[in-house]
């Protein structure tokens, strides 16, 4: 409930484990709230990522796939970007 302390949280994260899936995916929900739709996207891309490095133990395997699909379909859809929405469903 408090989207503003959660994305500095999720940096402060990020300052330690840069392309943490987990991380990434919170900051995106972080950014949405506050009205950051690019900034969400950037981090839905990037969650799910080819890993390399290191990165805090995240367990959640759909966050790396059909989780963060499904929210970044949203984000299109909301922008009117309904075929790049319906390509993120049909790949989730």
């Amino acid at each position: 409930g408090r989207p503003s302390l959660a994305l500095e949280a999720c940096q402060e994260g990020r300052g330690h484990y840069p392309s943490d899936p987990e991380i990434l995916f919170q900051e995106a929900l972080a950014r949405t709230a506050l009205g950051d739709i690019a900034g969400a996207e950037a981090c839905y891309l990037a969650a799910m990522a080819p890993q390399s490095g290191q990165h805090f133990a995240s367990l959640d395997v759909g966050i790396r796939s059909y989780k963060s699909r499904h929210n970044l379909a949203v984000l299109y859809r909301d922008q009117g970007r309904f075929e790049e929405a319906e390509t993120q469903w049909r790949s989730a």
